[in-house]
């Protein structure tokens, strides 16, 4: 199980890494809101989601899962890229990358309640 455990990270901060290199891409650019980053973005936090899910780790998917919801209206162009935006979801990554400390040091998963409040306002806005 370890070497899965091994894996999980070793791939997951990968997807963090290239996650946040998204952010800061889509900060830089705010005005074209480029659709290949915002995809790969998506594809970080969709993969990242689907293996927490698969290793149990339910409040780094669920967060994950609902950042990558926020991505895909950004791309729709259902909502428009901000300094807010671009700062929550600066702040998601801290909260998942935060998780994945947690996990690989055998603790629990950090409580995304405020991250996951945080998306149900921004939906509202939508």
């Amino acid at each position: 199980m370890r070497a899965y455990m091994d894996m999980y990270l070793s791939e997951s901060r990968t997807l963090l890494e290239n996650f946040e290199a998204s952010i800061q891409i889509l900060r830089e650019n705010q005005d074209t809101c480029n659709p290949d980053t915002l995809k790969t973005a998506s594809r970080s936090v969709h993969t990242l989601a689907s293996n927490s899910a698969s290793m149990g780790f339910m409040s780094i998917s669920k967060l994950a899962r609902e950042i990558e919801y926020f991505l895909d209206e950004l791309a729709k162009k259902k909502i428009a890229l901000n300094d807010e935006m671009l700062d929550f979801l600066a702040e998601c990554k801290k909260t998942l990358k935060n998780g994945l400390c947690s996990v690989e040091a055998d603790k629990e998963e950090p409580d995304v309640s405020s991250q996951l409040d945080g998306i149900e306002n921004l939906k509202k806005q939508i």
